[in-house]
């Protein structure tokens, strides 16, 4: 027997889940934004242009970045990244060599003549949201592997979400443990 709430794969729409009915307004849609703060690391090279080194300077810099990406949870219970936006929030020098005094003081402020020879990103934290796209209200939700990990099941409007074999997502903490829907522990 099926469910009035479930959907069948075989009349979704593009983005819509089989596992989500929205009580409130029906849709079967749902919109996640994830912000993630990361700290990059970026060596990089500025040639010498006089010839009379190879190099004219290195640098190693960091900088912390919040990007932000948009998107809609699938069917297979991952979201897709639609779109994304990254704003730069502070930059750091944290070495500089200077082979070259020359072709630094004239070049050192033209970032198009930099050469980058290592990048690494390191992320700090990440949030996720999810939210109805038909009524916008959002929706709390866990994981199925640690740390944040694994397939996102929703809580109260998805028939196959269980609390207590769920790994929630930490800014549920207090909400869930009124519940009593925390995992018990050892």
């Amino acid at each position: 027997m099926i469910d009035e709430d479930e959907v069948s794969e075989n009349d979704l729409e593009e983005n819509q889940v089989s596992f989500f009915k929205c009580k409130k307004c029906g849709s079967c849609t749902l919109r996640t934004t994830n912000i993630l703060d990361l700290i990059e690391t970026i060596q990089q090279r500025l040639p010498c242009s006089c010839g009379e080194e190879e190099d004219a300077a290195y640098r190693t810099e960091q900088i912390r970045v919040q990007v932000e990406e948009t998107g809609y949870l699938l069917e297979n219970r991952h979201f897709t990244v639609e779109d994304s936006e990254r704003e730069e929030l502070d930059r750091d020098t944290l070495d500089e060599d200077i082979i070259c005094e020359k072709c630094y003081r004239k070049y050192k402020d033209r970032s198009d003549l930099w050469e980058v020879t290592k990048n690494c990103s390191e992320e700090e934290e990440s949030n996720l949201t999810i939210r109805c796209d038909g009524c916008d209200h959002e929706i709390e939700f866990g994981y199925s592997h640690l740390y944040k990990q694994g397939r996102i099941f929703l809580e109260k409007d998805d028939r196959n979400f269980k609390p207590r074999k769920t790994l929630l997502d930490p800014k549920y903490v207090e909400k869930w443990k009124k519940r009593g829907w925390l995992r018990p522990t050892k």
